[in-house]
């Protein structure tokens, strides 16, 4: 389990100050998700639930009641990716992407979310357009540290956890899995409940990433 209970201020040490930013992130991921309608989602497409999970998470930093290191943390949905290789309405983008201002430059975190249902596969999730995003260094390039959120809309948690730890451990070599990167559970201390870690090359960009992998449950 992964504590983020550390003091979250600049002054903090970079290693302290990234474990206390990605779990202050999860943190307000779980917050608005558990104030969603997640019985009204079971059949609604990716944009449709990533648009009220976004809502509501901005309704959890607007609370009054809310911690005050909120303050230093802003969320877009859908925002366009500036990597160089597209311009103007072309670009690619993120499902969700939280910043933080506590520190210049700003800390990002970027989530690509995909269903996982009947009619939406693991294949899916892992693919070009999915966790293949952050591998092919179109998302994250900048970043050590990325997101996939899996909208389940059928089984259990422990069913999807299953089939995507085999796919990616299966086809490791595929997935550009490090030696010691394999699908494990890694859970935030106030994060959701199901989350797990994975951890890729980047031959394209020379450069590894940590994917922290969510999956929330909306049937």
């Amino acid at each position: 389990m992964i504590d983020p209970a550390i003091q979250f201020s600049p002054s903090a040490n970079t290693h302290d100050y990234r474990n206390a930013f990605l779990g202050r992130v999860h943190e307000i991921l779980q917050l608005g998700y558990q104030r969603v309608d997640v019985k009204s989602c079971s059949l609604s497409d990716e944009p449709t639930i990533t648009g009220k999970l976004v809502e509501s998470i901005r309704t959890v930093m607007d609370d009054p009641k809310s911690p005050r290191w909120m303050n230093f943390f802003s969320v877009e949905e859908d925002p366009p990716v500036n990597n160089g290789t597209k311009t103007g309405k072309r670009r690619d983008r993120l499902d969700i992407e939280f910043s933080s201002g506590t520190r210049r430059p700003r800390c990002r975190f970027s989530f690509e979310a995909k269903r996982l249902g009947v009619k939406n596969p693991v294949s899916d999730y892992i693919g070009r357009e999915g966790l293949g995003c952050f591998l092919d260094g179109r998302y994250a390039a900048e970043s050590d540290d990325a997101g996939m959120i899996g909208y389940m809309q059928s089984d259990s948690p422990r069913e999807w956890a299953e089939k995507l730890a085999a796919q990616v451990d299966g086809l490791a070599k595929n997935h550009a899995v490090c030696k010691n990167g394999h699908w494990k559970a890694s859970r935030f201390a106030k994060g959701p409940q199901y989350t797990f870690h994975t951890r890729h090359k980047r031959a394209r960009i020379s450069r590894e990433i940590n994917i922290f992998h969510s999956l929330l449950a909306f049937c």
